[in-house]
């Protein structure tokens, strides 16, 4: 999947909850960030820590604005709501979380019924 198949994924799912005017940008910082005007996904992410964390760290930022448009009240933004939202867009690729806090430590793949993604461990 390259950064051009993942920004369409983010901007289908996006306009799916009718939100517009939101780019995806791929930058050369350390972390992403959701703000109400972008959504800016650092460069390492798709070139690092392969395909299904790179959707993974996409389809994050994308729950951002999707909670933010759609949220009635004020939520916690890493919170059980935000789980619940990032795990329905994850599923859709048959994508399941396991969490280390706000963030994943795995991805488990449910149709090929293996990890497709585990955080290294620092030395």
């Amino acid at each position: 999947m390259t950064q051009k198949d993942l920004k369409q994924i983010g901007q289908n799912i996006l306009k799916e909850f009718e939100i517009t005017n939101i780019p995806i940008k791929y930058k050369d910082v350390q972390r992403g960030r959701s703000t109400r005007r972008s959504i800016i996904i650092p460069k390492w992410s798709a070139l690092e820590r392969g395909e299904a964390y790179s959707l993974y760290y996409v389809l994050h930022e994308v729950s951002h604005q999707v909670l933010r448009h759609v949220s009635k009240v004020p939520i916690k933004m890493h919170g059980k709501e935000f789980k619940d939202m990032e795990g329905k867009l994850l599923a859709r690729y048959d994508l399941v979380p396991i969490y280390m806090k706000a963030y994943v430590k795995e991805l488990y793949n449910s149709k090929l019924k293996k990890t497709v993604y585990k955080k290294e461990k620092r030395k």
